[in-house]
C-alpha cells in the first residue's frame, strides 16, 4: 500500500513538472490577454475553463493511448523520445529566449448572445493558434507520450499521472481565470522570469529525453543511471 501510494507521489510530481512547464499557462498569458482582450469578462472566463477542459482530455488521452497510436504508426519509442526531446528543446530555448507568439485576436462584432455561445464561437476561432499548438501541442502530447511509456503501467501510476493532468488543466484555468489581476501583480518583468525559469526546466528534461532515446538505440551506451550515480 505504501509502495503503491509512493509511486503515485512520484509519478505525480514528474508529470505535474514536466506537463505544467510545457503547457505553461503563465507564460501564455500574455497571448491568452490578446486573443481575448475585446471579450467582456464573462466571455473570458468561459473561455479559459474550455481551455482547461480541452487541456485535460487531449493530454488525458495521449497519455492513455499515446503508446498504441505510435504502434498504429509504426514508429519506435526511442525514435519518439528524441523527437519528442527535439520539439521541447526548441520549445525551452525558446522560452528561454523570452519569445512570445504576436497572435492577435479579432473580435467578432457585438450580437445578443449568451456567454457560453459568444465564448464557444471566440473559442472556435483561436482554437488553432492558442489552443492548439501553444497548449496542447506536440511538446505537450510527446511528454505525456513519453511519460506513460518510463513507467509500468500500474493503477498507482496511471491514477498519479492522471492526477497531474487534471491539475495542471486546473491550475490552467484557474490561472487564465486570473490573468488580468496575474499580469498587473508579475509585471512585465515577472512574466519574463517565469517564462524563462519554465523554458530552464523544459531544456534539461529534452536533454534527459533525448538521452533516454540515444541509449535505447545504442544498446545502453549511454546509460541514465550510471550517469545519475557519479
Amino acid at each position: 500500500m505504501f509502495t503503491g501510494t509512493a509511486v503515485h507521489l512520484t509519478h505525480f510530481v514528474t508529470c505535474f513538472v514536466a506537463l505544467f512547464s510545457i503547457v505553461n499557462p503563465i507564460g501564455c498569458l500574455p497571448v491568452f490577454i490578446a486573443c481575448t482582450e475585446q471579450d467582456k469578462n464573462r466571455v473570458r472566463n468561459v473561455i479559459a475553463i474550455m481551455m482547461g477542459v480541452f487541456i485535460i482530455l487531449g493530454l488525458g488521452v495521449f497519455y492513455l493511448a499515446g503508446t498504441a497510436i505510435l504502434s498504429f504508426f509504426e514508429i519506435s519509442l526511442p525514435a519518439f523520445r528524441i523527437a519528442g526531446g527535439i520539439v521541447l528543446l526548441l520549445t525551452g530555448v525558446k522560452m528561454l529566449g523570452g519569445m512570445h507568439s504576436d497572435i492577435t485576436h479579432k473580435a467578432a462584432p457585438m450580437v445578443r448572445q449568451s456567454a457560453i455561445k459568444q465564448a464557444t464561437s471566440q473559442f472556435q476561432s483561436i482554437f488553432i493558434p492558442l489552443v492548439f499548438p501553444i497548449f496542447v501541442g506536440p511538446g505537450s502530447i510527446s511528454t505525456a507520450i513519453i511519460l506513460s511509456s518510463q513507467y509500468p503501467a500500474s493503477w498507482a501510476v496511471r491514477f498519479g499521472a492522471l492526477s497531474a493532468i487534471v491539475v495542471v488543466g486546473v491550475l490552467t484555468i484557474v490561472i487564465l481565470l486570473t490573468s488580468a489581476g496575474f499580469q498587473r501583480v508579475l509585471g512585465k518583468l515577472g512574466m519574463e522570469i517565469c517564462t524563462r525559469l519554465f523554458g530552464l526546466i523544459l531544456v534539461a528534461m529534452a536533454v534527459q529525453f533525448m538521452l533516454v532515446g540515444f541509449g535505447n538505440v545504442t544498446d545502453h551506451l549511454i546509460n541514465m543511471h550510471t550517469a545519475t550515480s557519479k
